[in-house]
């Protein structure tokens, strides 16, 4: 087919709701005009003008691009744009068709129009400029100031440097095309310099002659009867003779409407502020897919941008998490992603990810058609810098200090430029004004921040004044004393409220030991905030940074200091706490030992309790009962004189878990029993930071265990399910973990929930990536239980084999135990009989060994079903007899009621004692006949229900 000729006489086209006026570049919908880019229409008006005919790509690139070539994306980009114009959407095709490998088919019916058939708005009045870039993630935003405009008359658009607001602004204006009688009127003032010219440059776009005696009121006279929009770009340095004639605007006329861009709001009467955000980011340390990524309008125009030079460029899962750490490193400003997606093509994504921390350097070519201010991102911010005052600037460096959000208290703390300077509360407010400091109104305590963008570029300021070493100390000394306040409130707070009260601070934590550590004069300042950081280390389950931390902090005392006991038993006791989930071996032995005796020696009880606390739990993972039993009643002695009523409970916690690890459910019972009690609802903070746990989470799911065991199936349930609810709502890693592994899940799968047990397993999976203590890894292994349960023996195995291979050192953990007996019973139903069997024997020379008593009846009745399997009848019946045994000594009645299970299988279901003693175990139950072992028995003897 040649190509389409370029001209038609046709006046118009009418085609559903729009009118194509090809010779006046003009589309309407109704009677709005729309707007489309030449291309774009031209490519329109091609398609209608052969609708219901193919037009091939090439006939439609001899029509769009004559004489040029062009790449296939091109076209497909422009086709795109139309079908968002026409409203089309996924596979609806209603206007344009595509024609895979062909071309385009405009496929509405049409009709041709003339000029005098429709009414066709006048041309737009004014000089308002076309939006220059494609608007992402503002839809909600210019829709919601188009229909406010209109009614409050005076809007001003506030936001920092490159965030977008003459855009937003420009679209608008846009939205509300041919609302205004008289026109609309774009007024840039970025190229003023002088305040006195800003009245004339209003009046020379208005085309009003001033009189010199009053120009104002020449201007007012002038603008009375008309309705029109000015849309004054750029105000922030020229702000006091704007805020005049804006005002006297809006209180003269009725008629006239003003959108105002700038860096801080004018503050006059009239005046609707709206405060423009930042694009939406992913957030971090989230996984992300190509298709995820792309729903966050950051991304968006980051890959918009890119594309607008890389025609060919996909965005790649790969590329999404890279992608996303520099929009996010940019703050999502508009101007920094736009500046930095124009690098992709010299570096790469992946280049370009290494690089943005070095963001100034980095991002210094931006539009050449841009403001001159909005070039490179450093000159949008040298444009804002210029314009504060010299105390303001000060402020601003000072702050710079800070790497994460920080309260009123600490940017007093670093801030204030001197004495005889202006008000620091009024220097600040200018700052946030301004929009180079932010404010979260929204807590309880206002926090601010600056942008990173922002910090990068003030903290370059603060070098080059040479007062950052002033700032930094004053930085880490107010941090030591903000974590010293903050043990002083673990009595006062709960877990939720203390995180939120302290948890902003371990960036700057980390920023100030960097430098402290670094610093020789500041070495005992760097030992104080070790120390006083601690606790929110623990809080936070930041067990790796607290254990390299504190062994930094003991490296420098051995160096500068011989005799600084009280130091050295708070960091010993810090290493002892993260040791204990990263190193098995004699580390945390030797630390905890080590805090004990100067706590000792310095009369120190709360450090002794912390010490026999740490090497109970060492004792408790390297399977030493005798021992940890020990230690426990010596932590309930030493814990009478405490101040704290609440350690002597604690005591009980430790006991009760010993002895029912070592079966003695009975005694085990009335311990937690009594701690649970006595210890009250809430969550108490000290405690948490002092042993590691949610006391009372943790000794609710020990309890669930215990009552599972002496028979009491739903209590356990209800149990477990509270201390998983409850400690999940504390946001404490490590304590969820343990109460979700060492509850929730093995509560569930013992009563046969596997459903339950999925869903905590689940849970434990997702909290449990980054933890320590191995959690992850029994997690994973717990799923394959779950499997196996489920009959698919062979998946569960596949999970389950590298348990086999575990270290000694780790099996020795209690929650280890159930596992090995899980993989054994998968082992054979593989047909991997004498694996099985050695993998029980081991589970049961360890129980043996480690006086680890709470599960050997089921590890017991595991052997006895592999013995029987072997096809040894009497072997497997004395087993079962020794599992009855071990069963009733400890009162564990669900574990007697397994072993009469299989007892009765191996008997034959007709054996008259085998039923009357599974019947008579039955009987004792008082609930949980919905549990699997209960429905079971009751299955086997023949019940109803």
């Amino acid at each position: 087919m040649p190509p389409v000729p370029a001209t038609s006489s046709v006046e118009g086209f009418a085609f559903g709701p729009f009118r194509l006026f090809p010779a006046r570049h003009l589309l309407l919908k109704g009677s709005k005009p729309l707007r489309l880019g030449g291309r774009a229409l031209d490519t329109l008006t091609a398609l209608v003008e052969q609708a219901g005919k193919l037009v091939s790509k090439d006939d439609l690139e001899a029509r769009v691009w004559p004489n040029a070539r062009v790449s296939e994306s091109a076209l497909r980009v422009h086709i795109a744009v139309l079908r968002r114009v026409l409203g089309e959407d996924g596979d609806n095709d209603r206007f344009i068709k595509t024609v895979p490998g062909r071309g385009y088919c405009f496929v509405a019916s049409t009709s041709k129009v003339s000029n005098d058939q429709i009414a066709i708005p006048d041309e737009r009045k004014g000089n308002m400029p076309t939006t220059r870039v494609r608007m992402l993630g503002r839809a909600d935003t210019v829709t919601t100031l188009a229909r406010t405009l209109p009614k409050e008359r005076f809007i001003t658009i506030v936001g920092p440097g490159g965030i977008g607001k003459t855009t937003v602004a420009l679209a608008v204006a846009e939205a509300l095309d041919f609302s205004y009688d008289d026109g609309e009127y774009f007024v840039d003032l970025a190229p003023i310099s002088d305040h006195t010219l800003v009245l004339n440059t209003l009046a020379s776009i208005l085309g009003v002659t001033l009189r010199s005696g009053d120009p104002l009121e020449s201007l007012t006279r002038f603008l009375t009867n008309k309705r029109l929009l000015l849309l004054l770009d750029s105000c922030e340095h020229v702000v006091t003779a704007v805020a005049e004639i804006a005002e006297t605007i809006c209180n003269r006329t009725s008629g006239v409407h003003i959108l105002a861009t700038s860096r801080e709001r004018l503050r006059v009467q009239g005046e609707q502020v709206h405060r423009l955000s930042p694009l939406d980011v992913p957030p971090a340390g989230k996984s992300l897919t190509a298709a995820d990524a792309l729903l966050f309008s950051s991304v968006q125009l980051f890959i918009d941008c890119v594309t607008a030079t890389l025609e060919d460029f996909q965005l790649r899962d790969i590329d999404a998490p890279r992608i996303a750490d520099i929009c996010r490193h940019l703050d999502g400003i508009p101007l920094a992603i736009e500046i930095a997606a124009g690098r992709v093509d010299a570096f790469g994504v992946a280049g370009l990810a290494t690089q943005i921390s070095n963001r100034f350097q980095l991002l210094t070519q931006g539009r050449r058609t841009a403001l001159a201010r909005h070039q490179t991102l450093s000159r949008a911010l040298d444009w804002s810098y210029e314009l504060l005052s010299e105390a303001e600037r000060a402020v601003l460096r000072r702050l710079s200090i800070f790497v994460g959000r920080f309260t009123f208290d600490a940017a007093a703390a670093v801030g204030p430029p001197g004495d005889g300077e202006a008000d620091f509360a009024e220097l600040l407010a200018n700052l946030v004004s301004k929009s180079l400091v932010t404010a979260d109104i929204g807590r309880s305590k206002v926090r601010y921040r600056l942008f990173d963008t922002t910090r990068a570029y003030a903290f370059e300021k603060l070098l080059e004044s040479g007062e950052h070493s002033t700032q930094a100390r004053r930085h880490a000394t107010h941090l030591c004393e903000v974590m010293k306040h903050a043990e002083n409130d673990w009595n006062a707070l709960s877990t939720s409220d203390w995180l939120a009260e302290y948890g902003d601070h371990i960036d700057d934590i980390r920023s100030a030991l960097e430098w402290a550590l670094a610093e020789s004069s500041a070495s005992e300042l760097a030992v104080d905030l070790t120390v006083a950081a601690v606790p929110l280390w623990l809080q936070l389950s930041l067990m790796d940074e607290c254990k390299r931390r504190v062994e930094q902090a003991l490296d420098t005392l051995r160096s500068h200091s011989a005799d600084q006991l009280e130091r050295k038993m708070h960091l010993y006791a810090a290493l002892g706490s993260t040791l204990i989930y990263t190193d098995l071996g004699p580390r945390a032995r030797d630390a905890w030992t080590s805090t004990y005796d100067i706590a000792e020696g310095l009369a120190n009880i709360d450090y002794k309790l912390r010490a026999l606390w740490g090497l109970w739990v060492d004792r408790i993972n390297s399977g030493e009962y005798n021992e940890s039993l020990s230690l426990a009643k010596r932590f309930s002695s030493a814990a009478e004189p405490s101040i704290d009523p609440l350690d002597g409970l604690v005591g009980d916690r430790m006991l009760g878990t010993t002895l029912h690890l070592m079966g003695e459910q009975a005694e085990a019972r009335l311990y937690t029993e009594r701690m649970l009690s006595g210890y009250g609802p809430i969550t108490r903070a000290p405690h948490m930071v002092r042993f590691q746990f949610d006391q009372r989470s943790t000794s609710t799911c020990f309890q669930a265990r215990i009552l599972w065991l002496l028979g009491f199936p739903d209590q356990a349930t209800r149990l477990a399910d509270r201390a998983s609810s409850d400690c999940l709502a504390t946001g404490h890693l490590l304590s969820i973990c343990t109460v979700l592994g060492q509850g929730g899940c093995l509560v569930a799968l013992l009563n046969g929930d596997l459903d339950k047990a999925d869903e905590f397993c689940s849970a434990l999976i997702d909290r449990s990536k980054h933890a320590p203590g191995l959690w992850y890894d029994w997690a994973l292994y717990f799923r394959g239980v779950i499997l196996a349960r489920r009959g698919d023996h062979v998946e569960g195995l596949r999970r389950l084999r590298p348990l086999l291979s575990v270290a000694p050192e780790i099996l020795s953990m209690p929650r280890y135990l159930p596992l090995l007996a899980e993989a054994a019973t998968c082992l054979a139903a593989c047909g991997e009989l004498p694996e099985a069997l050695a993998t029980i024997n081991r589970a049961l020379e360890r129980s043996t060994r480690q006086q680890e008593h709470w599960y050997t009846p089921e590890l017991l009745r595991i052997k006895a079903e592999l013995t029987l399997s072997e096809g040894f009848a009497d072997a497997a019946a004395e087993l079962l007899d020794n599992s009855s045994e071990w069963a009733r000594r400890q009162g564990a009645n669900s574990w007697e009621l397994r072993a009469a299970i299989s007892l009765l299988r191996l008997r034959g279901n007709q054996n008259e004692a085998a039923r009357n003693n599974l019947a008579s175990i039955l009987a004792r139950f008082t609930e949980g006949f919905l549990s699997g072992d209960l429905r079971m028995a009751r299955n086997l003897l023949g019940a109803s229900g």
